[in-house]
């Protein structure tokens, strides 16, 4: 979190993997005003398949078709551009708005929520691997950039100025924690707003108000000074 916040902009924290940096930088560096944004796959498939307004918990996304057409695209660019990110986004940016093309509601969606945001600069903050929805957001405004806990190792060298760590295992163990995987999941998208389907099992949810409390306790005396 700390390491996030020294970079200048305004913050976009992508949940859910990012969930518990986000409760530490909105608890304790309110002045900065972090954004929480619920931008996944199942978020994409929503509009794919137009049922944002009509739908609520939808099947698995990982088999979603636009999905995988950004995934092809990144693939695609990381063969031809390895080691330089300037001419691998180059690559990607006019595939991935022609993508967004075909989805109009998405684009009017996006649109609107950065309208809103009048900052010079924006940094979106995912936990990792491949990067698609930190690039995707970074192809649609010119003020995006965008910073990884870590990657692919395919993609080290063309990111390695935007990762945290070049240690994968750090981030399953943080993706496994119970808060970040079983508390919630994105449901539907209505009205302009994101819900979410809470997880019923009341161990779960004490497990996973029992790691926020611990994480928030190590971040406050570890890190705030």
């Amino acid at each position: 979190t700390n390491w996030a916040i020294g970079h200048k902009g305004r913050k976009i924290w992508l949940l859910r993997d990012m969930f518990l940096p986000y409760l530490a930088h909105s608890k304790f560096y309110q002045n900065e005003k972090p954004i929480p944004l619920l931008f996944g796959r199942k978020f994409l498939k929503s509009f794919q398949n137009n049922n944002m307004l009509d739908s609520f918990d939808f099947d698995e996304s990982d088999d979603d078709k636009v999905y995988l057409e950004f995934l092809g695209v990144i693939y695609d660019a990381i063969i031809n551009y390895p080691n330089n990110f300037d001419d691998f986004f180059m690559c990607i940016k006019p595939k991935f708005l022609k993508i967004i093309e075909k989805l109009p509601n998405l684009k009017n969606y996006l649109t609107n929520f950065f309208a809103q945001i009048e900052d010079d600069k924006i940094i979106i903050l995912e936990s990792g691997l491949m990067g698609t929805i930190p690039l995707l957001l970074k192809c649609f405004d010119s003020r995006v950039d965008f910073l990884m806990f870590t990657s692919n190792p395919a993609f080290f060298d063309v990111y390695k100025d935007k990762l945290f760590c070049f240690d994968i295992s750090k981030l399953i163990k943080c993706e496994q924690l119970v808060c970040q995987n079983q508390m919630f999941i994105f449901s539907s998208f209505k009205n302009n707003e994101f819900y979410v389907k809470k997880a019923n099992d009341s161990e779960i949810l004490i497990e996973s108000f029992n790691e926020i409390n611990s994480f928030l306790k190590i971040f406050n005396n570890k890190f705030i000074k």
